[in-house]
């Protein structure tokens, strides 16, 4: 009988680097209902990106709590999304290639979803990009 293979673990390591696009999809601030602006629409959305651009990312659903004064439609709520991109160790990136793959997702989000702005978290540095068509 053979011994049976042992893994050695870890079988690739890499720099840590993560960046996190913080983006809302409206639902509750649109002034006519659409089915564009769904939740379901934004993931089919990333999930479409994330084969074209060949990158994994996770999406946890989020909700945006705001202060009174940064309202538009009289709700301090919003749904939205966190699309995480890592630094995956079996094809490893350098930073500046997964803070554009971020950038690259977050602004097609936004314009096609019509958003004002979107955040990319990184672990080292806070970006945040503005929709000039919606200043």
């Amino acid at each position: 009988m053979s011994k049976p293979k042992i893994l050695k673990l870890p079988t690739a390591v890499t720099d840590t680097f993560n960046a996190t696009i913080y983006i809302g999809h409206r639902v509750k601030y649109q002034r006519y209902q659409d089915d564009d602006y769904t939740e379901t629409k934004m993931k089919s959305v990333v999930h479409d990106m994330v084969n074209s651009l060949k990158v994994c990312v996770s999406i946890q659903n989020v909700e945006f709590t705001y202060p009174d004064v940064l309202t538009y439609y009289g709700d301090v709520t919003e749904p939205g999304l966190a699309i995480t991109i890592i630094n995956y160790p079996k094809f490893p990136k350098q930073k500046e290639d997964i803070l554009k793959l971020a950038e690259t997702i977050g602004i097609s989000l936004m314009t096609q979803f019509k958003q004002r702005g979107f955040s990319i978290v990184c672990t080292d540095k806070t970006y945040y990009y503005s929709n000039p068509l919606k200043e």
